[in-house]
């Protein structure tokens, strides 16, 4: 594996799996020097807590082009959860390395983290709208479960990069339930950010209070790292906000981030929630993008396939020979999931379309 910049998702991931393999700091001193001869208190100050440190060290391994030596560090341990964590970041890493962006449209991204990811127009639109111009700063995708609004973060992800965004995904499901308060969620935020400190608990604050002053503690940040000449352009994206309630104060959090991102309390924040079904205020309705997502259709295999056949190597194809040829790859998707249900049908429509496709191609080549 090449030198790498930890960022956003695979930051957290690692920080986490740091946390289990070596909860105490003398531990992961001893293994850094044995397996790198890097002294830990010569990295981060002895001073700092064990949550601060983890992060601390992430930066300087990425700053100093040694971030491979953790990847390997932790890949070896014989904790399973830990290397699920390595798995991962390694994944999070390979998507914007496997997307496959139209060169005619930069928000036509066709495969993402090595899979289809079949045209969400209407999502394409939102977020032309909201990564490239500057009236709309929130998003919110709603839709029945599966629709494939989890799926659509490789996407998010893939385009923020790609227009000199910081990702950071919050996936509501994925956080311990020990972990679900503002607090643990801005520090969240801060870790994926690579921001040099964590947000403190306030005791005496207090329910909306607490998210009121941790999100005042991020707009500070922001402004810090502007000064400093660091990035600060960031989209924030909420997911799996559908599937189980929340505390309330950390629902008041995610308001308050929306609204930030609407009034630019926050310099070049975009905020997308994803699956968020209450109503935001009536106030940042001028400012909020919404989308509904559906089951993908015929439509969407159509340009699939059409856009597989444009860019395949070789020579002409005549438009009644294309025709066809998409029209089989369609017959050949929907014969493949035939009698499945809604559930199973779209948890292997992506690996279905990619198999017609590959052939496809490869038929065109030939």
């Amino acid at each position: 594996m090449p030198a790498l910049i930890l960022t956003g998702i695979v930051m957290q991931h690692l920080a986490y799996a740091l946390a289990v393999a070596y909860p105490e700091r003398s531990a992961l001193q001893r293994v850094l020097f044995e397996r790198t001869g890097r002294r830990l208190d010569d990295i981060v100050s002895v001073n700092v807590g064990n949550t601060d440190m983890r992060q601390q060290l992430l930066i300087a391994a990425s700053d100093g082009g040694w971030a491979t030596e953790v990847f390997q560090l932790l890949q070896d341990s014989e904790n399973l959860s830990v290397r699920q964590y390595v798995r991962l970041a390694r994944d999070a890493l390979d998507v914007v390395s496997n997307a496959v962006v139209d060169r005619e449209d930069p928000f036509l991204v066709h495969r993402v983290a090595g899979r289809p990811f079949l045209d969400r127009t209407e999502l394409r639109k939102q977020l032309t709208e909201l990564l490239a111009r500057d009236e709309k700063r929130v998003l919110v995708v709603t839709g029945e479960r599966p629709c494939g609004k989890t799926y659509a973060w490789p996407f998010l992800d893939t385009l923020g990069r790609t227009h000199g965004f910081d990702p950071v995904l919050i996936d509501v499901a994925s956080l311990p339930a020990t972990e679900r308060m503002p607090v643990d969620v801005v520090s969240n935020v801060a870790r994926q950010l690579g921001l040099p400190r964590l947000p403190e608990v306030d005791p005496l604050a207090q329910g909306a209070s607490q998210a009121q002053r941790l999100f005042t503690w991020l707009i500070g940040e922001a402004r810090l790292a502007r000064q400093s000449g660091a990035a600060s352009r960031w989209l924030l994206v909420i997911d799996s906000l559908d599937k189980f309630p929340l505390p309330a104060e950390t629902e008041e959090l995610f308001v308050l981030m929306g609204k930030g991102a609407a009034e630019n309390r926050i310099a070049d924040l975009r905020v997308v929630l994803l699956g968020y079904e209450h109503q935001l205020p009536v106030d940042l309705s001028s400012w909020v993008l919404t989308d509904t997502f559906s089951d993908i259709d015929e439509r969407a295999l159509r340009d699939y396939f059409d856009f597989l056949l444009r860019t395949a190597r070789g020579g002409g194809i005549g438009p009644m020979s294309a025709d066809t040829a998409i029209e089989d790859a369609v017959r050949q998707v929907e014969e493949a999931l035939a009698g499945a249900d809604r559930v199973d049908r779209f948890s292997r429509l992506a690996a279905e379309v990619d198999r017609v496709g590959r052939a496809l191609q490869d038929a065109r080549t030939r």
